[in-house]
């Protein structure tokens, strides 16, 4: 009731939560199982008893995995779980903990075994041919790099969007015999930069045009340099001119235009494919003048 006397309405409520934690809680779980017996021949039936890790153990495999978690991946001793658990007002000896971590090493041991076949034979051979523990490490951590720089370039490709196949490797220079090559490779290697690949127009931030009759080969070029700073860590986009001047005429219409223009001005390599094989009308080549200036001096740029 209020003061003047009226009864009050729910409107509504305000809802507010934070966060508790509960160390250290013991539950008992109860297995009930029933007895079942015919009165006319006397058979007796009752369920099975659940699997356990521990037969006859009081301990579930919760509990186990907390004891081995602490242990090997919280790096905690069994006589600390001992106080740990004591606190908690229940004492189990350290024996008895080390009991159950043994006991669960024999019931893990088919899954070890499982894990061996799994691993690359050649993996077992290094470790042979590694000697040192520490040897072996680095080959491992030297394997693991490799491997998450081989699926950073797969990732990095993959959303560039290149021709599958358009790389140097795959160009034929007989098909196009006025092609400068020292000059492309050059490109392709940065001379001036010792082991690193497409290093050098790309830090001096130059643009490079690539001019040529149609089916020359100037858009697998472009890919091909492209696909080279990739291998190096560097963002690419690939995009014709058309599609390129549709998205900022599609920002524009959003109000998203600034967004998606400074979108491809901070892009570290912009390569911009089939450049004025369609003519330029405003406001799409203010736009591509727009974006050029702006990536001058800034980021590389490949036109075709």
């Amino acid at each position: 009731m209020c003061q003047c006397g009226c009864e009050r309405v729910r409107i509504g409520e305000d809802i507010s939560e934070k966060l508790d934690y509960t160390p250290g809680v013991f539950t008992v779980e109860r297995h009930i199982r029933g007895k079942w017996v015919c009165q006319n021949c006397e058979t007796l039936i009752q369920a099975p008893v659940p699997a356990h890790v521990i037969d006859k153990g009081i301990p579930t495999t919760g509990l186990l995995a907390s004891v081995l978690i602490n242990q090997y991946a919280d790096h905690l001793p069994l006589y600390r779980q001992e106080q740990i658990f004591a606190r908690a007002g229940l004492a189990i000896p350290r024996s008895t903990l080390g009991a159950w971590v043994g006991m669960c090493g024999v019931q893990l041991q088919p899954l070890v075994d499982a894990l061996h076949q799994e691993i690359p034979p050649g993996c077992t051979a290094r470790r042979r041919d590694a000697g040192a523990y520490t040897e072996f490490l680095a080959m491992l951590l030297h394997d693991e790099i490799a491997r998450r720089d081989t699926k950073k370039l797969g990732v990095r490709l993959a959303r560039v969007g290149f021709a599958m196949g358009k790389t140097l490797e795959t160009f034929n220079f007989d098909l196009v015999p006025k092609l400068n090559r020292t000059y492309i490779h050059d490109l392709a290697t940065g001379r001036y930069i010792d082991e690193k690949v497409l290093r050098r127009y790309i830090d001096e931030k130059v643009c490079v045009l690539l001019v040529g009759g149609t089916g020359v080969g100037k858009s697998h070029l472009a890919q091909a340099l492209g696909h080279c700073a990739a291998r190096q860590g560097r963002d690419v986009m690939f995009i014709s001119q058309t599609d390129l001047l549709k998205k900022l005429h599609a920002a524009r219409a959003t109000g998203l235009h600034e967004r998606k223009f400074q979108q491809f001005v901070r892009v570290p390599l912009l390569i911009i494919d089939d450049f004025a094989v369609k003519p330029l009308h405003p406001p799409h080549d203010e736009d591509f003048h727009d974006l050029i200036a702006a990536r001058y001096e800034r980021a590389a740029s490949i036109v075709t």
